[in-house]
């Protein structure tokens, strides 16, 4: 019910992000059942690698062992990431564990934002 469109201009963003050999994960508190029908709802989930979804983990974002569940599952270190999110007490979480982390407005400042931290589109 919350999600209503795919974010305006995401699809490309990450397409880019793809074409220049990041991965890209996924970390959601959506619940598993909700998680499902909305990965084959919408295309733009077809561009992520793998996903931690908290309704299969049984916890929540800003819980920190969610982001440690994430880093541990795909071999990820903290600084070598870039946590994106809306809400920005899940940043500051992510943040609190060395992870770069931008609280999402729109795909056009998120962009600027991924350039001035050298990541290459």
């Amino acid at each position: 019910e919350m999600v209503t469109q795919e974010m305006p201009g995401m699809t490309q963003l990450l397409t880019d992000l793809k074409a220049n050999g990041y991965p890209i994960y996924g970390l959601t508190n959506w619940s598993d059942e909700t998680m499902q029908d909305e990965f084959k709802r919408w295309n733009i989930f077809r561009l992520v690698d793998d996903m931690v979804v908290s309704g299969r983990e049984k916890i929540l974002k800003p819980d920190p062992a969610i982001y440690h569940c994430l880093l541990s599952r795909f071999k990820l270190e903290p600084d070598e990431c870039v946590f994106i999110d809306d809400n920005q007490k899940n940043v500051e979480a992510a943040q609190k564990l060395g992870i770069h982390a931008v609280r999402f407005e729109d795909a056009e400042k998120l962009r600027q934002t991924l350039i001035d931290m050298n990541v290459r589109l």
